[in-house]
């Protein structure tokens, strides 16, 4: 069976290209026990971030139909508006203001055509984040319908709002979150996903680019999905399975005065097979790295 560079670029990469984007108080100060990181938001309170997303993706069967690696960049402005507070609760909209795709024409027109189809520039979605970070969000995703707040939304989310803990900690203490979740795929399919992030605090750690001093955490994550799912190719219906495991780096660097992200990096390595059934079966493995940078705008 041959699957054609059309479905690559409009179908599968696109697809890859999105999960991988998406593969980051009053801050109260230190006391007596240690800190306890809290965010200082407020109903009214409109935050804006920047981020730049770069993909590099690499296989030998994509290579017969898109020389590779294949490399992708997309910037964009995300919006996070705080809406209302219930108890301690805080309830808002995140929606992406501003995005734009770099890379090879056939991969920037499907994944262009996928967020079209998602209408992200004009969706708001709506989350719930507690005190300490902890958030629920639910959006559909590279054709992944997924709420709760689990797994990759929350991740999402967190590249603005990790978790922190309830306890006072002290600089080099860890704790470690973890979600396991089970997700619609596409329209007749299902995707299962687990992510499990450990999260170190450094304290208070001075810019290397002469900034002020902030609270700093780095977290290293790993992850696994397994899918299957039906998708249209050469007039024939072709069952698509999937299976990934992940590794991801990140470190995180958070304003004293108010507890919010100032800017945060996340370097994701993932490695990836796609196996098609129509009639025949082919094995399609891959490997893909993902780095996306994350300022606050001021």
């Amino acid at each position: 069976m041959t699957i054609s560079s059309r479905m690559l670029g409009r179908s599968v990469l696109p697809a890859l290209a999105a999960l991988a984007t998406a593969c980051a108080g009053s801050g109260a100060g230190r006391g007596p026990a240690g800190y306890v990181h809290r965010y200082a938001l407020e109903p009214g309170d409109v935050l804006r971030f920047e981020t730049v997303a770069t993909s590099s993706i690499d296989s030998e069967m994509l290579a017969m139909v898109m020389p590779g690696p294949i490399e992708m960049r997309m910037p964009a402005v995300t919006r996070i508006d705080i809406l209302e507070r219930s108890g301690d609760d805080l309830t808002g909209e995140m929606c992406i203001e501003e995005h734009s795709i770099e890379g090879p024409d056939e991969l920037v027109g499907g994944m262009s055509g996928l967020l079209g189809s998602m209408d992200i520039s004009d969706r708001s979605f709506p989350f719930t984040l507690q005190p300490s970070g902890r958030s629920d969000m639910a959006v559909e995703f590279g054709g992944i319908s997924i709420g709760g707040g689990n797994a990759m939304t929350s991740q999402g989310l967190s590249q603005y709002f990790i978790p922190w803990p309830e306890k006072p900690i002290e600089a080099g203490e860890s704790w470690t979150d973890s979600t396991t979740q089970e997700s619609a795929f596409g329209e007749s399919g299902a995707v299962s996903i687990t992510i499990v992030t450990h999260y170190t605090y450094l304290g208070l750690v001075e810019s290397e680019t002469g900034g002020a001093p902030a609270h700093t955490v780095q977290a290293r994550a790993e992850g696994s999905m397994a899918g299957n799912t039906t998708t249209a190719a050469m007039g024939m219906d072709v069952e698509m399975m999937m299976t990934s495991t992940w590794t991801g780096e990140s470190e995180y660097r958070f304003d004293p005065r108010d507890g919010l992200l100032d800017e945060g990096s996340t370097t994701v390595t993932m490695e990836m097979t796609l196996d098609f059934v129509a009639p025949m079966t082919m094995s399609m493995p891959m490997s893909m790295t993902s780095t996306t940078s994350t300022r606050r705008r001021r």
